[in-house]
């Protein structure tokens, strides 16, 4: 059946087989799936993996890749089924949100996702980088050296920044590492002069091009010593692509003024399942004299579906028509995870009481999230 489900995979997203080899090795074992069969056939399937997560404090939650649907099965129900399944079991096991990464945002939104996770792409060339040089010393780590617990012991120090994030500790590590490993990838660490890590990147290369998969920074000159290390392969590739978090602008590092190609790419999708643990971050954002009377929407899970009480650190079941705000689950998810904007509320009407507005342009704050894997 495993092989089966292997092929629905690479059919369905044609990635490599040896990438599906390692998740299937290494990945699936330890997490959980959602398959549909008929007649012996497996026509559908959500792949389930089980993280822990800080955003204000620290949750478990399920994150759902690989989601899947054959051919000739599809526009017949099966994947509402899946998804439909996967939310109430979710809900029912207690958890908080679930995440997602889409092809297509439309896809889910439907079903209450909306984005709550973004990433900065950049394009330049060789050229760009010149001006760099190595500040730290930069090795290349041997696939053979365990440095898992460093990367881990480094996230959590430089990482305060990001509200929303998967917790990595050493097993994160190790998984990431692998991967990054089955794609024939490598790892570059700036050290200081203590031999402390001041940064690191996953470097992938093509025929023509190189791919900075992750770049986590200590400071400026962390960032610089890894930028002169890619500026070293000039002669052999043509062009460089970096993914960021949102809070690492690279054009600021540099001293001319080159067209870097910079596009916003939004990355982690979110759907709030229990809207009491939601609601709790707008209680915490409350001073004590302010109050706010919330309804909830939502179409799939019906006990969501309540009018609450608002105050500094409480949230009470309330049935008073008059309300200050009326939230689907969506604009729900992008308030509880900094990614709801003041001015996009008022335009759709979901503010309800003009009174309210002072509070919502103080609590309604953007927040740098990352997430930056694929399974």
């Amino acid at each position: 059946m495993i092989e089966k489900a292997k092929r629905l995979w690479h059919i369905t997203f044609n990635d490599s087989l040896e990438y599906i080899d390692w998740y299937f090795k290494e990945i699936y074992p330890k997490n959980d799936a959602l398959i549909e069969i008929k007649k012996d056939r497996i026509i559908g399937a959500t792949y389930i993996n089980r993280y822990r997560y800080v955003a204000g404090y620290e949750f478990s939650a399920n994150y759902l890749v690989g989601i899947s649907v054959s051919q000739e099965y599809q526009k017949q129900g099966i994947f509402k089924k899946m998804m439909l399944d996967i939310l109430k079991k979710s809900y029912y096991q207690g958890d908080e949100v679930i995440f997602l990464t889409p092809i297509d945002k439309k896809i889910y939104s439907k079903y209450g996702f909306s984005y709550v996770g973004g990433l900065y792409s950049y394009e330049c060339n060789f050229e760009h980088l010149r001006e760099f040089k190595k500040e730290y010393r930069v090795e290349r780590i041997e696939k053979e050296r365990d440095i898992s617990s460093e990367l881990s012991n480094f996230y959590k120090n430089h990482s305060t920044e990001f509200y929303l994030k998967v917790k990595r500790d050493k097993e994160r590590y190790d998984e990431l590492l692998s991967e990054l490993r089955c794609e024939d990838g490598d790892i570059y660490i700036a050290y200081d002069s203590l031999e402390r890590i001041k940064g690191y990147m996953f470097l992938l290369r093509d025929e023509n091009n190189i791919s900075i998969k992750e770049i986590l920074v200590a400071d400026e000159s962390g960032l610089k010593s890894l930028l002169a290390v890619v500026s070293g392969f000039k002669n052999y590739y043509e062009k460089i692509f970096i993914t960021t978090s949102e809070s690492l602008e690279l054009e600021s590092y540099f001293s001319t003024d080159f067209k870097l190609v910079k596009k916003v790419k939004n990355k982690l999708q979110a759907r709030v399942l229990r809207v009491e643990k939601a609601l709790e971050r707008i209680s915490d954002l409350l001073l004590d004299d302010e109050k706010l009377r919330v309804k909830v929407l939502d179409d799939i899970i019906e006990e969501n579906n309540k009018t609450f009480l608002i105050t500094k650190d409480n949230l009470v079941i309330d049935e008073c028509d008059e309300v200050d705000m009326v939230l689907d689950i969506a604009n729900l998810t992008s308030i509880r995870y900094g990614f709801a904007k003041y001015n996009e509320l008022i335009k759709n009407q979901i503010l309800k009481n003009d009174e309210k507005i002072e509070i919502l342009k103080r609590i309604l704050k953007r927040e740098i999230n990352y997430f930056n894997q694929d399974f």
